[in-house]
């Protein structure tokens, strides 16, 4: 069992100030990552392991997301990271696709992506020290393109992790 602990807010500061007491409380802790994981998701025993084993393999790495089936049908992507329109608005890059087929056989690689899903994603610590967190402007939905975008900005790279898997 693990242990688990109730962070509570008198106020409902939507899914950027829940995220954002909590990873300052990591943070404050001296934890070098931060892992975020929505509570509609199942995730397979080794999926914390591998997306550190990728972060790991570069310093230069801020945002690592896991790749994330459909929970109903996990031989489908539900993302394997945001795509980002020209527009600004962001998107489940890969929804729906066959694990196995094409293009998911080619982009199911440690790659660069242009946006990191706040639904199962890891923050490098330093990173976030960097560029901040969460932007308390934004209440929920697109929180997460903001902070890739920043911290792509400050030289850091966001990537799938295609071994650290999810079913959400």
């Amino acid at each position: 069992d693990i242990p688990a602990e109730l962070i509570a807010s008198e106020v409902n500061t939507g899914f950027t100030g829940g995220n954002n007491l909590a990873i300052e409380r990591a943070m404050r802790e001296g934890f070098d990552y931060v892992y975020l994981l929505n509570p509609d998701t199942e995730v397979l025993p080794d999926f914390l392991e591998q997306a550190v084993s990728v972060a790991e393999g570069d310093p230069k790495i801020g945002a690592v997301q896991s790749l994330m089936l459909l929970a109903q049908d996990p031989t489908l992507i539900n993302s394997w990271g945001n795509e980002v329109h020209f527009l600004g608005f962001s998107f489940a890059g890969g929804y729906r696709e066959r694990v196995d087929g094409a293009p998911a056989a080619v982009k199911l690689v440690i790659r660069d992506i242009p946006a990191a899903s706040g639904a199962a994603v890891m923050f490098r610590s330093a990173a976030l020290r960097i560029v901040g967190l969460f932007d308390d402007a934004i209440f929920a939905y697109h929180e997460d393109v903001d902070l890739s975008w920043r911290l792509k900005l400050a030289g850091f790279r966001v990537v799938l992790a295609p071994k650290s898997i999810i079913k959400h």
